[in-house]
């Protein structure tokens, strides 16, 4: 009741007074101390968003309140943040610290939702903090958050496609996942980064097709189109006549569709042997594996999304063998019953696999009955599927069905069933005849639309029977030579007696509706009719032809062209002198009189058409008038015009965009549309030889340290079980099966309480969560907590609470003398200036160019970190970098004109490249500098190196550690450092605690003298030797070290501080504070690989 009241009371949010607030009013309100001012307004901002409002104009006070304690607030932060962060990048920027800290958050719906944030803001310059804080993520202990990880890889690529080999490193760590949640959305993303690499799949493959009926419905499509594509390139083909449709495959008799006769069937043990048969043969070579992906993709067919049916469909349709694919028609059936769009795209899907197997959905024909509230477009496809199912065993049923919709009032609808007619008649040549009568009866309907299809269909069957007379007279012939003449005579009349339609009154019935039918399709198609068959009419023909010289400027193009072609055909017919044949008019029709008015009616009609406006009637009609009568230049043509003109055509064929679409596969985009849509890539062809299935054995899977710290209490718990003797019924036993019970229950609640809708808890006031947390940690365990503490997870409520009004305070300018919580700690211990020689003026040397590729030339590089001086000295923002050119070639051989071109670099980028070498002599070293401006912090400089032996494609890469200028600031005392430092604000400050490496521990450990106050100075070496830094104070013990420096690209400040804590192992604390956050950021990181090496 609670929740029927609370969602009453949250509809108002969506309510046209509320959805009209002006935004002024929402932004003052962001901007109140309240929260409950700020959740009322964040609630309205996020009811306008989903009705479709643009509310980007709050953005900038929207993003002040990520560092809100309140969840609710947070939450609501976060689903704005998410949804224009692409559009609003700069923006979305200064709150890229506070998102980091919200990775660390106790809640795992604010570590996911802050992922979600970084991954949408398309700023190329923060890819490696994103790529860090999916690192993070994707051993999280909340699969809610792994699975934002798997989803934001996918993001990340879209905006770097560079960034794939790490990208598929963190794609495997959530492909070993056991959580369905996770492993759906990490197929999901691997579909979007690597569709190709099934490499990657073989070994999880087992455990894919195990757990899918437990993916998310939308997870489980994209998971099935995956393993089509991985069944057609892992397995053999289980059937060779599965792509055969004139296979005849075994089909049980049509059945209502809720029918209880295949229970009843099989236990009465009908069509047992049939099937058992066809089962052993279709399946008798497939591998486990194939098997096992068959059976864990049936009972989807079940399922209540229709995208999951079509997959499964799909799946079946392409890689099972013909009698299992039979499985899927049922299925395709019933979601036929759902809205008109799904209705659309199954009937599509099942016209294409009816031309391929009809079998599939002949028990199912009365499925595919026109209803009257069927759409245009439906009724298509059904008609196309009907006449795909015809045999000579439903014929019946079909015609019966066709001949009610002819009387329908929708004479488009009548028009294609026509169609559909003429189709079934082409099928089934049993049924041609009674079609073509049926035809002829609509040749009086008062709609002119029906008349012309009935013409244009009346004309293909006319001409397909008597092609299919001929050959039959052609293979009678033929028996006749090898028979006695005895039997010649009888044989003939027994074949002349089959052919019962009469062409004679077909052909006259359709000459009388050349005067009322208008339609030139049809008027066309009757005048091909006559030409075609003129023999059979000679009166009648040379009177239409009459008739239509007398029309002829009138009438269409395709009239007109019909009637040019009816002219030649006369002309050839009454002029030839030959004897009479079977396609030739009888020798007493051909007297001269009619010859000579004809010959005048085609010299008539070519004169007219000569001057016609259509440029192909008048080039048809100068080459018949070069074929009949100008026969000077084409002596031959005249010779054979009657082979040309009246000969055997080719039998018509129908062509069907279902057909067309087989290209295409299944249930995509592409097959749709009918054309190759973007992204579209084909379905691979089974492989002859079936690779090795030893690649799919499965691997030890990846296990969060709770759950693995479950599984061995459980494997300890199950030992002692085995090993104790306990009496049969101990009390012991019932106060474990009461805790048991206590437990679950407590799962259970923690369970319907994550699964909890999110829009619902977003607008909840808060106060259910309030008290499931107080219950929560009245049972909190304490081993629990030190394990939160360690993983940095729980940071106390007095703690987080402190952090967050200091954030606040700092973003509205109050401050406070007593500020400990920055980790400088300047107040309590003083600091002294640091003076140290020591510092490298040249970073460690890289390879660009490695002598074993480019035949001989060796190039490494180092970046250069003086600038002040005359020998090397660049513009601003530009990095020295030094070249050692070497020629290393085993043959002694000499090297000229290198140079640097076809430089591919980002937009502001840029190379000052070296003036050409002219020569280099063997084992000669030669050294170059170039300037270069990266304008990035993660986009590489890609150029090639050209020489006489050709040109090598080479990366300069930017590293963090050389984008800075160490200068030293002009303090007048030590305490400035910290007053600048603290000027930056904690809101742009990055923080982490990392434990030492081997090579950092053996600087420590060498200490000799065993000074108690050298503190970090051993490894400050290595520090300054990866990172362009300058140290400038430290304390006492040389245990906290401060350095200063600026950005190379930005010229912002940047403060660092390390202090080595005093715990085991030795651990180090790394603040570091700029206006420059990505930089921060991605020095952090840097710092801490430099001390865990």
């Amino acid at each position: 009741m609670n929740t029927v009241l609370n969602n009453i009371n949250q509809s108002r949010y969506f309510n046209d007074s509320t959805a009209n607030t002006k935004i002024e009013e929402i932004k003052k309100h962001l901007d109140s101390p309240s929260d409950a001012d700020k959740l009322e307004s964040m609630k309205k901002l996020i009811a306008m968003l989903s009705k479709g409002r643009d509310v980007s104009e709050a953005f900038p006070q929207v993003v002040k309140n990520v560092i809100v304690k309140n969840l609710e607030i947070k939450k609501l932060v976060y689903m704005y943040l998410v949804h224009y962060a692409e559009s609003q990048n700069d923006s979305a920027l200064l709150s890229i610290n506070t998102i980091q800290k919200s990775l660390n958050d106790q809640s795992q719906v604010i570590r996911a939702s802050a992922l979600r944030v970084m991954s949408s803001i398309r700023v190329i310059d923060i890819i490696e903090v994103i790529i860090l804080a999916i690192e993070k993520s994707v051993k999280d202990t909340s699969p809610f958050v792994r699975k934002a990880a798997a989803f934001a890889i996918a993001k990340v690529h879209k905006l770097d496609c560079d960034k794939q080999e790490p990208l598929i490193e963190l794609l495997e760590v959530l492909l070993n996942d056991t959580s369905t949640m996770v492993l759906g959305a990490a197929i999901v993303a691997f579909n979007e980064l690597c569709p190709q690499r099934f490499d990657l799949l073989h070994q999880h493959y087992r455990k894919i097709c195990q757990l899918l009926a437990d993916f998310d419905e939308w997870s489980q499509v994209i998971v099935l189109d995956i393993l089509t594509k991985y069944a057609r390139s892992q397995f053999r083909c289980p059937d060779s006549t599965m792509n055969d449709k004139n296979v005849k495959q075994f089909k049980k008799k049509s059945k209502s569709f809720y029918s209880d006769d295949d229970e009843e069937e099989e236990e009465n043990g009908l069509y047992k042997k049939p099937l058992e048969r066809d089962m052993f043969d279709s399946s008798e070579e497939i591998d486990m594996d194939h098997r096992l992906l068959l059976k864990s993709t049936l009972p989807l067919l079940q399922s209540r999304n229709n995208a999951v049916v079509m997959a499964v469909s799909s799946l079946y349709f392409y890689c099972a063998p013909s009698i299992e694919a039979q499985k899927v028609g049922k299925s395709l059936v019933r979601i036929l019953r759902s809205g008109p769009e799904v209705q659309y795209i199954t009937l599509t899907n099942i016209s294409t696999m009816v031309t391929m197997r009809p079998s599939m959905f002949e028990p199912h024909l009365s499925e595919f009955f026109i209803n009257s509230s069927d759409p245009e477009y439906s009724i298509k496809l059904k008609l196309e599927i009907l006449t795909r199912l015809a045999t000579p065993e439903n014929i019946g049923k079909i015609l019966k069905e066709f001949k009610e919709y002819v009387k329908n009032e929708d004479k488009k609808f009548v028009a294609a069933t026509i169609q559909a007619i003429g189709s079934c008649a082409s099928t089934v040549p049993d049924v041609t005849e009674s079609c073509i009568y049926g035809l002829m009866s609509l040749l009086s309907n008062q709609s002119t639309v029906v008349v012309a299809e009935s013409v244009i269909v009346l004309k293909r069957l006319l001409q397909l029977n008597a092609t299919n007379e001929k050959l039959e007279k052609e293979k009678e012939k033929e028996k006749e030579k090898e028979k006695e003449k005895e039997n010649t005579s009888t044989i003939s009349k027994h074949s002349s007696s089959n052919n019962s339609i009469k062409y004679d009154n077909i052909i006259l019935h359709l000459s009388k509706l050349l005067d009322t039918l208008q339609v030139p399709s049809a008027r066309a198609s009757i005048l091909w009719v006559i030409g075609e068959y003129c023999y059979r009419v000679p009166l009648v023909a040379p009177d239409i032809f009459r008739k239509l010289v007398k029309t002829f400027p009138d009438e269409h193009e395709s009239v007109k062209l019909e009637t040019l072609n009816l002219g030649s055909k006369l002309y050839v017919q009454f002029t030839d002198s030959s004897t009479t044949t079977d396609n030739t008019i009888p020798i007493e029709y051909r007297n001269e009189r009619t010859k000579e008015k004809i010959t005048l009616m085609f010299q008539y009609v070519l004169n007219l058409a000569k001057f016609d406006q259509n440029y192909d009637i008048r080039d048809n009609s100068r080459m018949l008038k070069h074929f009949y009568f100008n026969t000077e230049n084409t002596p031959t043509i005249n010779s054979n015009i009657k082979q040309i003109v009246i000969n055997q055509k080719p039998i018509p064929t129908e062509t069907s965009i279902s057909e067309d679409r087989q290209r295409f596969t299944l249930g995509s985009l592409s097959h749709i549309v009918n054309h190759t849509a973007l992204g579209y890539t084909a379905l691979p062809d089974f492989p002859e030889v079936a690779p090795d299935p030893s690649v799919r054995e499965p691997i030890q899977r990846w296990i969060p340290n709770q759950q693995l710290q479950q599984q061995l209490q459980q494997q300890q718990q199950q030992l002692n079980n085995i090993f104790v003797d306990t009496p049969f019924y101990s009390d012991e036993e019932e106060e474990e099966d009461e805790e048991e019970q206590y437990e679950e229950e407590e799962e259970d609640e923690e369970e319907q309480y994550e699964e909890q809708n999110e829009y619902e808890d977003f607008f909840d006031g808060g106060g259910k969560k309030n008290k499931k947390k107080n219950r929560k940690q009245q049972h909190y365990d304490e081993d629990e907590y030190n394990q939160d503490i360690n993983d940095g997870e729980y940071d106390g409520e007095g703690e987080g609470q402190g952090e967050d009004e200091d954030d606040f305070d700092e973003l509205f300018g109050i401050t406070h003398d007593d500020d400990q919580t920055n980790g400088v700690g300047g107040g309590e211990e003083e600091m002294e200036k640091l003076e140290f020689e020591n510092i490298t003026t040249k970073s460690v040397k890289k390879i660009l160019l490695k002598p074993t590729i480019s035949g001989g030339l060796g190039i490494d590089y180092c970046f250069i970190r003086i600038r002040d001086n005359e020998e090397y000295s660049c513009e601003p923002r530009y990095n020295i970098i030094q070249l050692n050119i070497k020629n290393q070639s085993t043959s002694d051989e000499t090297f000229t004109d290198i140079s640097i071109t076809n430089k591919n670099l980002i937009d502001g980028a840029d190379i000052s490249e070296f003036d050409p070498i002219e020569s280099i002599e063997p084992n000669q070293t030669i050294q170059k500098q170039i300037y270069v401006l990266f304008n990035s912090t993660s986009q590489s400089c890609k150029f090639e190196i050209s020489f006489n032996k050709g040109s090598f494609p080479v990366t300069l890469t930017p590293i963090i550690g050389e984008l800075l200028i160490p200068i030293v600031p002009s303090y007048e005392s030590i305490s400035q450092w910290k007053v600048e430092f603290e000027e930056v604000g904690e809101f742009k400050q990055v923080d982490d605690q990392c434990e030492l490496g081997d090579q950092c521990l053996e600087k420590l450990n060498n200490n000799e003298g065993g000074d108690q106050n050298i503190g970090l100075m051993p490894i400050l070496p290595i520090i300054l030797e990866s990172i362009n830094l300058i140290p400038i104070a430290s304390n006492k013990s040389k245990s906290k070290i401060q350095f200063a420096s600026k950005t190379l690209l930005k010229d912002e400040n940047i403060y660092v501080q390390i202090q080595l804590l005093k715990q085991q192992p030795p651990t180090v604390n790394c603040i570091i504070r700029s206006n420059d956050q990505v930089v921060s950021a991605l020095l952090l990181k840097k710092l801490k690989d430099v001390l865990q090496k």
